[in-house]
């Protein structure tokens, strides 16, 4: 009989063939099944992907198939080793499910303090995680690291579904913030990052407060500053996570009114910095400075 495994993840329950040790356990009825399986590219191929089925192959290494947020099967292609296929279930594979879900599935990362969400928006390589665990290592919970699944409705609060205890650091920042950093397990052989495990993650979700956008290139000097709304739902859009495999008018539309309804919501707010580490604790203080003063007014 085959081996399968539970774990939780954005707050569903998934009983998988393959798994990802660090996750909590769940108990309950599963949501999503993770499978694998030999697929008929053939066959598939005979169906259009149209948002509720997609499937394609990642590199010559991996041939899936997400179907209605309810299910990932794998046809491992050529031996790649176990933990390449872990990176790519946790990362693209579960952004197509997230978004078929109907969240907003954002290249960020998010951490939170007494109940209320920060979240860092941008690429990879921008510095997202390297400032999720500065802020952690000052006392905030992470929500997650990369992949930021928000609930969208009109008129009610942002909110942020945990994903994974865990965060990926790089090797030139993680080892300067971290005195364990050669400790810690590298994600696979391919990548010079190492996993950084916290204890547990909130329960539930958490309503985001504000979103801050990195910029590409570092400055001069580190500046918070409003965008306007419609700079900021082009970025957000930009940032949505596996936008190419959801291209039908129908999906951009979806993505952008779910962008319009957050900069509604919470304010969007353009991060530049220096490239240094050094800047992390500038922006430790200007961000804790200006979510006092938000509080402070909204208290008044």
């Amino acid at each position: 009989m085959k081996k399968t495994y539970s774990f939780k993840a954005y707050g569903l329950c998934f009983q998988s063939d393959i798994d990802l040790p660090g996750l909590p356990r769940c108990s309950e009825v599963p949501d999503v099944f993770i499978r694998l399986e030999t697929l008929d590219e053939a066959q598939l191929a005979a169906i259009p992907n149209r948002g509720e089925r997609i499937f394609g192959y990642i590199y010559d290494e991996l041939l899936f198939l997400v179907e209605e947020g309810r299910s990932i099967t794998l046809d491992i292609q050529n031996g790649v080793e176990e933990n390449v296929v872990r990176s790519y279930l946790k990362g693209v594979l579960m952004a197509i499910l997230l978004r078929q879900r109907g969240f907003l599935v954002l290249h960020a990362c998010c951490i939170a303090q007494e109940g209320q969400a920060i979240a860092f928006v941008g690429e990879s390589g921008w510095g997202k995680s390297t400032i999720a665990e500065y802020f952690c290592q000052k006392g905030y919970d992470l929500i997650n690291d990369d992949i930021l699944a928000l609930r969208i409705v009109e008129g009610e609060p942002v909110l942020a579904t945990p994903g994974y205890p865990e965060i990926r650091l790089r090797a030139d920042s993680g080892g300067r913030l971290r005195e364990d950093f050669e400790m810690l397990p590298r994600i696979n052989t391919r990548v010079n990052k190492r996993i950084r495990s916290v204890l547990k993650l909130p329960e539930g979700t958490v309503p985001v407060v504000r979103l801050f956008l990195l910029e590409k290139d570092y400055g001069a000097a580190t500046e918070l500053e409003t965008m306007n709304t419609r700079e900021a739902i082009v970025r957000l859009a930009a940032h949505t996570r596996v936008k190419h495999l959801f291209e039908y008018p129908e999906h951009q539309t979806l993505n952008l009114q779910q962008c319009a309804t957050l900069t509604r919501q919470i304010q969007v707010m353009r991060l530049r910095r220096v490239k240094s580490i050094a800047m992390l604790s500038s922006i430790w203080e200007m961000i804790t400075q200006e979510l006092a003063e938000s509080h402070e007014s909204q208290a008044a």
